[in-house]
């Protein structure tokens, strides 16, 4: 009951970075206390949470997945390009349909931060989107297919 949500982001980072199986009781238990304090998730913790279980090629919990899919909603306009792309890239890589509300949410927040999209960012955006929608948002399209995109050093 200790762990807040950076904590539990943070470990779960380093299960999936040892590369390890994580044990099924250790992911159980994270779970648990996701869904307990999902409320205050920040974007970079949801992301890097959602990343974590595409790493490890395990699904979460359809009421983890509810909660933190309700928080992404909710904290949509705080997302930055590296949490927008991670994020759908994770959805993509777990098979998981977003609502119409979230993808709404990040085509709108990635549409207004486009300018701060690093090319490889802004492709893995846009491939994901393929996946995820078919086709992305044309403004959001031509708002990081500019010619003046940074490139990731």
């Amino acid at each position: 009951d200790d762990f807040n949500a950076q904590n539990i982001a943070n470990m779960m980072w380093a299960l999936a970075k040892m590369g390890a199986p994580a044990s099924p009781g250790v992911l159980m238990a994270m779970e648990r206390r996701a869904v307990a304090i999902s409320g205050d998730f920040k974007p970079q913790e949801i992301a890097i949470l959602l990343w974590v279980y595409g790493a490890l090629g395990e699904k979460p919990g359809e009421g983890l997945l509810e909660a933190i899919l309700l928080r992404v909603t909710e904290t949509s306009q705080d997302f930055d390009p590296q949490g927008i792309t991670t994020l759908l890239r994770a959805l993509v890589t777990l098979g998981v349909a977003p609502s119409v509300a979230l993808m709404t949410g990040m085509e709108a927040r990635a549409t207004a931060v486009a300018d701060a999209f690093s090319t490889v960012h802004a492709h893995s955006l846009l491939a994901a989107l393929e996946i995820l929608r078919g086709a992305p948002d044309p403004a959001l399209r031509a708002a990081l297919l500019r010619d003046d995109v940074p490139e990731v050093a």
